[in-house]
């Protein structure tokens, strides 16, 4: 048995859904197949035990050391007619490494990182703040 690297986790797809399960990998067999305590047991066992296992990628939360309330920011998304919609923003969630990534939820309540998202087209901003100027403007001087 290996032990795996620290934020590894198996996926599970969810029936009917698009969002994924994720149980933290614990190590890799000797033939290197990766396992995962069952929720049930809780004896080790093979990450692909589960009809649902879909691979093993980090672990999309497991950078989070805290999170704070959005308080009034939003994100709005394109959408694919080239029109926008905007919904709040929950919470922003602090990565280990520093860095701070918006959190949204939808309509089943699944809270999710989306800061390195890279097949959607957003932009967060708080509807109190100062429009962000014109590209083409000059700076004040």
């Amino acid at each position: 048995m290996i032990p795996a690297p620290r934020g590894l986790a198996a996926r599970y797809k969810n029936a009917n859904s698009t969002h994924h399960t994720y149980l933290p990998l614990v190590a890799f067999d000797d033939e290197g197949r990766p396992l995962v305590v069952s929720e049930k047991t809780g004896e080790l066992v093979r990450a692909d035990r589960y009809r649902n296992f879909d691979g093993v990628e980090p672990h999309p939360h497991a950078d989070l050391v805290a999170i704070v309330p959005a308080d009034g920011w939003r994100v709005a998304w394109k959408t694919a007619s080239g029109g926008e919609w905007s919904q709040p923003l929950v919470g922003w969630g602090l990565k280990a490494d520093g860095t701070v990534v918006p959190l949204d939820c939808d309509p089943a309540g699944y809270v999710d990182d989306f800061g390195d998202s890279a097949t959607h087209t957003y932009r967060i901003y708080h509807p109190d703040a100062d429009p962000t100027p014109d590209a083409d403007a000059e700076a004040p001087r």
